[in-house]
């Protein structure tokens, strides 16, 4: 006869399987206390439709594609009035001029029941939309733009034929847009890398000169190597209001930029002008000194980085406004991510950024750190985000890996989700969650309820994206942490031969029974306030049993 000890030890091991949250492959994998509350919005490449998820992974609100394509996911923002603000695609090769990642030919703003408010395109010979788009307080659009620049163009630039490939150069642009009713504008301000070049490769052309002396102009010959078109593959934009200073991720270089925003776009075309004095020169760049001269490899910072922003979500009152969040993509060689906090060394006075004495830019180091434990199970070599909450965690998105987490000021993971599309199909759950590459995510945003956006809306739980969805996930510990309280006795517990169900409130109308895993393993309508069922063939485990639709019980069969 098995003791009583052996029966508590059975408990306290099956106990503990449950507070792992294994049975989940996809979705809601963990969702413990000190979770941010909020809604997350999730759009996951290789399909169209965009996501408001609470944080069990349930549908709150949704904005599905129209077209008859399969429309990669990127970029896409909930604005404070309702209004979604997203980028589509026709997808990465439809333009064989810019055939690249992070393609978004059309800018669009939806009202929160998905209706068309406004469309815009660009997508041609010699320009194309791409990566990141971000609202101004006027209503207007920055969007990133790669424009064509032919051999010729190049090399009177000063750049290295050797390095030129067969596509030529593609240039970053920044344009303002004003939208005009449904799908008409007004471009009111634009920015051009092509204007803030150096180089010291070919000293008969105007922009010759010695690098380390302009660490506000790009030499247009530092490169990573590969000779690609795309030289700088810019891929993020973000806007400070307070400063009215644009922020700029140029991974290729492994760099940071920010440039003035109160400048005219006759003074963003030359080096003089704005708040700051430089036109449209960079103000600031952080995370590869090299590229200026003003440092040597062991100095660089940044990895193929990913979703550089500007800390001012629902921050104000935080220590980190202001300063800027990244997610280095690339560390050790291409081994392993990690998530930062920068705080660059502004002064009011001068309206500039400060560098040291060597030339290169404040501060020497990052403010803050994290990268998982061990480093190398978090590593997304493309996309990512990172975003702090107002309590003081910070949100997670290994975007290669479609994986997404929150870690605590003490860095315990408290939530976590897998994208459940493979290939922008979602699966049922219980399907491998190891697929990076082919369920990547972008990025993440979550939301906390008090977001201006949600005043009036519904946001009743709806359906979870994954097919067959586990009842017992692991979703404020309903089911997996608690008994609940009710006057439905289910004894005895542990159990082996018989398991009694008696319910003193109302006829049972409804029981079903699950499995650790997620299986229905029996169901019965009794239609009575007494149920009696025989499981001595069912093997030694932690079961669920639901009566009448209500919250989960937990029980022991040894």
């Amino acid at each position: 006869m098995k003791t009583i000890r052996h029966h508590f030890f059975m408990v306290c091991m099956l106990l503990l399987a449950i507070n792992t949250n294994a049975q989940n492959t996809v979705g809601t994998l963990t969702y413990n206390d000190g979770t941010f509350e909020g809604y997350n919005l999730l759009y996951p490449l290789n399909q169209g439709n965009i996501y408001l998820i609470n944080n069990c992974g349930q549908i709150v609100n949704q904005w599905t594609d129209e077209s008859d394509s399969i429309i990669p996911g990127s970029a896409a923002y909930l604005l404070e009035d309702g209004r979604l603000l997203r980028c589509n695609s026709f997808g990465f090769t439809a333009n064989p001029i810019f055939p690249a990642g992070g393609a978004a030919d059309v800018i669009e703003i939806r009202d929160w029941d998905n209706s068309l408010l406004w469309s815009f395109t660009l997508s041609n010979d010699t320009a194309r939309l791409h990566h990141d788009v971000t609202m101004l307080p006027n209503g207007n659009i920055l969007m990133l733009v790669w424009d064509l620049k032919t051999t010729e163009e190049a090399i009177q630039a000063g750049r290295d034929p050797a390095t030129i490939g067969q596509e030529a150069i593609w240039a970053d642009r920044i344009i303002e847009v004003e939208p005009i009713g449904t799908d008409d504008y007004n471009i009111v301000w634009e920015w051009q890398i092509w204007d803030h070049l150096i180089q010291d490769f070919d000293e008969t052309k105007d922009n010759y000169g010695v690098i380390a002396e302009h660490p506000e102009l790009v030499n247009i010959n530092y490169h990573d190597g590969t000779g690609d078109a795309d030289w700088l593959h810019t891929n993020s934009l973000d806007y400070n209001t307070f400063n009215s200073q644009i922020i700029l991720s140029a991974p290729s270089l492994g760099e940071i930029w920010i440039i003035d925003h109160t400048t005219s776009t006759e003074e963003a075309a030359t080096h003089a002008g704005g708040w700051s004095g430089k036109g449209g020169d960079l103000m600031f760049r952080w995370g590869n000194p090299e590229t200026y001269g003003a440092g040597t490899p062991d100095d660089k910072k940044l990895f193929f980085q990913h979703d550089v922003r500007i800390m001012d979500l629902e921050l104000t009152g935080d220590p980190n406004y202001g300063k800027i969040m990244v997610f280095n993509n690339r560390n050790g060689g291409g081994t392993y991510s990690s998530v930062h906090i920068i705080n660059p060394l502004f002064d009011g006075c001068t309206w500039n950024f400060v560098s040291n004495a060597d030339g290169m830019f404040f501060p020497d180091d990052f403010d803050w750190s994290y990268s998982y434990d061990p480093p190398t199970q978090m590593y997304s070599n493309i996309l990512s985000s990172a975003q702090r909450l107002s309590n003081g965690n910070t949100l997670i998105c290994s975007g290669f890996q479609g994986w997404m987490f929150e870690i605590t000021p003490d860095e315990e993971v408290v939530w976590e989700y897998k994208n459940p599309f493979i290939v922008g199909n979602p699966v049922d759950q219980g399907t491998s969650s190891s697929f990076p590459g082919i369920s990547s995510v972008f990025q993440l945003k979550r939301y906390s309820p008090s977001y201006p956006a949600f005043e009036g809306r519904d946001l009743e739980e709806g359906d979870y994206i994954e097919g067959n969805p586990n009842p017992i996930a692991p979703c404020g510990g309903i089911g997996i942490n608690d008994i609940t309280e009710s006057n439905c006795h289910i004894y005895p517990n542990p159990t082996s031969q018989y398991l009694h169900i008696n319910n003193q409130d109302e006829l049972i109308q409804d029981i079903v029974i699950y499995h650790l895993n997620g299986t229905i393993i029996h169901e019965a309508k009794p239609n009575s306030t007494n149920y009696q069922l025989a499981i001595q063939q069912w093997a030694t485990g932690v079961y669920y049993v639901r009566i009448n639709n209500n919250r989960l019980q937990k029980i022991l069969i040894h």
